[in-house]
Formats: structure tokens, C-alpha cells, sequence
């Protein structure tokens, strides 16, 4: 069963790697009609509900891909935990359903300038044209696969903090974006598992199992992993815009 185990989280592992003023920010909302906090609140509900369709239609101009699907060509993955070390990749993936994500509540601070936010992912499939893994569990065990990669997350939520910073010229970046990623449920159906129909069953059966509790012990490293891709993506798209233009944008 330990053994099991570890492929499990192996599996999972594959799908994952000048100080401004802030006070200077409450004038600046203030103007805009944005006399509170709920304001603020309502005001990031909005540009988060304009960035699902950022994510799935990009924008050319600014160079900004489209993120659902999100693809990836090539990644190798270092497999180095305590009890679990070996290499993996996988080609061809593809993340698909990160922008039917629903906002259950946002909650904005400004001072220090930050976001709280809380969204669900009613489905989520990451699939693969082919995966590989050779690793070792604790120096006895050797655990490997190839073939194709399929799993979906149910009711996936995002629960993140996000925070920035405003500059002298009223320019805002995002300065940090975290994020960690549970799942109601994991429905696997790999290929290749051990290079054997019936172990290969049996560990889709296992993943599917213990696959959201795995993911809850490890939600943070691959929170982190996309929440650096969108905090770019975010500061591209706002790059040399002060406050006031930003709130224009999202109004518009």
C-alpha cells in the first residue's frame, strides 16, 4: 500500500514548477467612486471576470497567449522528495477548463495593497500525448511508466492572495501571486502504468482514490507553479498603465 502510495503522488507530481507608497492608492480609488472596501472588492470581481476571457481568446497585441488551453510543449520534472527521487516528462499537455472558473468571494485590503480570493473550477482535464517516470521509492522500490496522460479534476477550488505594489508614477504591478489547489474529486485513466494492464487498473482505481488528499498536501507547489504563469501574464497586460487606467480598463 506505501507503494501504491507514492505512485499515486508521483502521478500527480507530473501535472505540476524601489518600495512604492501604498497610500498613495486610496486617493487615486477615491476619485473613482471607490469609496470602500466592498468597492474595491467589486471592482477586482470585475476584472477577474474579464480575465476568463483573456484566458481563453488571449491578446495578440500585448503578445499574450491563450491560457485555456493552457499547452505545454515539452517539461521534464525532478522528482526529489525525501522518499521518492527519479525523473519524469511529459509532451504535448494540455490543461483544459481554467477559465470556467466561479468567483466565490474576493476580498480586497488596501494597505497593505492586497486581494484574497476564493474560486472554483467545476472541471478540469490535464491531458497528455505521452508521459514518462522512472523513480526509485526509498532506494527499494522502483516505480515507472510511459504512455498517454488523462485526469480530471472535479470541483478543483483556487484559493489565493495575490499582492501589489504602486510606484511614484502611479504604476501598479502585481508583486506576488499565490495560490494553492484542492479538488473534490480526481478521476485518472492513464496509460502505461508499470507497463501492466492490471497494475495500471489498479493504481488509475488508487489515484482516484486518494488523489484529492494527495493533492491537498501538495496544492501549494502546484498553485505556485501557475500562479507565477498568470501573475506575468497579469503584469504584461498592465505593464507601464497607471491606477487610473487600469480602473478605466476594467470599467470599459
Amino acid at each position: 500500500m506505501r507503494l501504491l502510495w507514492f505512485a499515486c503522488f508521483a502521478i500527480l507530481a507530473l501535472t505540476v514548477q524601489s518600495a512604492p507608497n501604498k497610500r498613495e492608492i486610496i486617493p487615486r480609488l477615491v476619485q473613482k467612486t471607490f469609496s470602500d472596501r466592498k468597492d474595491i472588492s467589486e471592482l477586482l470581481k470585475k476584472a477577474l471576470e474579464k480575465f476568463k476571457i483573456l484566458m481563453v481568446k488571449g491578446d495578440p497585441q500585448l503578445g499574450l497567449p491563450v491560457m485555456d488551453p493552457y499547452v505545454m510543449d515539452h517539461r521534464e520534472i525532478e522528482l526529489n522528495e525525501s522518499s521518492l527521487n527519479g525523473q519524469a516528462s511529459v509532451d504535448n499537455m494540455s490543461v483544459i477548463g481554467m477559465s470556467t472558473f466561479q468567483i466565490q468571494s474576493v476580498v480586497a485590503n488596501d494597505e497593505p495593497l492586497m486581494v484574497n480570493f476564493d474560486l472554483l473550477i467545476p472541471e478540469t482535464k490535464v491531458l497528455a500525448d505521452h508521459y514518462k517516470f522512472h523513480a526509485m521509492i526509498g532506494e527499494k522500490f522502483d516505480l515507472f511508466g510511459e504512455g498517454f496522460f488523462n485526469m480530471t479534476g472535479i470541483n478543483m477550488k483556487l484559493v489565493g492572495e495575490a499582492d501589489g505594489q504602486v510606484d511614484a508614477d502611479q504604476h501598479l504591478q502585481v508583486t506576488k501571486l499565490t495560490l494553492f489547489i484542492t479538488a473534490e474529486q480526481i478521476l485518472s485513466a492513464l496509460t502505461g502504468l508499470m507497463n501492466d494492464d492490471e497494475e495500471c487498473k489498479l493504481a488509475n482505481e488508487l489515484i482516484s482514490e486518494f488523489g484529492p488528499g494527495i493533492l491537498e498536501q501538495y496544492g501549494g507547489q502546484l498553485g505556485n507553479f501557475f500562479g507565477e504563469i498568470v501573475r506575468n501574464i497579469i503584469n504584461t497586460k498592465i505593464a507601464g498603465l497607471t491606477v487610473d487606467e487600469i480602473i478605466d480598463m476594467i470599467n470599459s
